[in-house]
């Protein structure tokens, strides 16, 4: 069985990833709380992010309201191309023998962590609207 891919570097590089998203969504609810008739929704922006792409949906009160079916569907429709750039990056960390070293694996780990908040930030863009 292959040694444990996953360092203490993965986990730093993950959450450091985590916390420039979720710093970024609070920008955006910053920046849009004039506009907003909801702080409640501005509060859901922040604390949706680690859901990526379903951070629109989360945000226009899904599964509670599903009376935006457009900004639901446009999640979900996200969902799958994100969901598959994160798969990719966690399932390269595990590649055989010719594993590469050590830095191009956690780039792959970051660029898969990004696009799945990425995806949230395209979600969140779109229930914006």
């Amino acid at each position: 069985m292959p040694a444990n891919p996953f360092t203490r570097r993965h986990l730093w590089s993950a959450l450091i990833v985590l916390a420039l998203f979720l710093l970024l969504n609070a920008w955006i609810a910053w920046s849009v709380r004039e506009a907003s008739s909801s702080e409640e929704r501005l509060v859901w922006m922040v604390l949706s992010v680690p859901l990526g792409p379903l951070t629109g949906a989360v945000v226009r009160g899904w599964p509670v309201d599903s009376t935006h079916d457009h900004c639901i569907d446009n999640a979900f429709s996200l969902l799958p191309w994100h969901a598959l750039l994160l798969g990719v990056a966690v399932l390269l960390q595990w590649v055989g023998s010719a594993r590469p070293p050590g830095w191009i694996r956690l780039t792959i780990w970051i660029l898969g962590w990004s696009a799945w908040y990425a995806g949230g930030i395209l979600s969140l863009a779109h229930s914006l609207e």
